[in-house]
């Protein structure tokens, strides 16, 4: 979820030129995103959805557990100052 503000202000010297400052915040909740692939349960994105043990059909004990997150980006925040004539 990314967020961004901005005020726009008039110069009292001219109409055409404007200020507008900004505020913007990438991954705002700061979530993680969780991995498919994992070498401890032998499911990654090619075997998704298919039975991983062949003597009765469904996957191994292990199936359902997370076991790794990918690597996204933290919060951050960025602030610009615009000034249009």
């Amino acid at each position: 979820l990314d967020l961004g503000l901005s005020k726009n202000f008039r110069m009292p010297w001219s109409e055409n030129h404007k200020l507008q400052l900004r505020w913007e915040v990438f991954n705002v909740m700061n979530a993680q995103y969780f991995g498919l692939d994992a070498p401890q349960t032998g499911i990654t994105r090619s075997t998704w959805g298919l039975p991983q043990d062949s003597d009765i059909g469904t996957a191994s004990g292990n199936f359902g557990n997370i076991f790794t997150t990918i690597q996204g980006a933290p919060r951050s925040m960025q602030f610009g100052l615009r000034y249009e004539f």
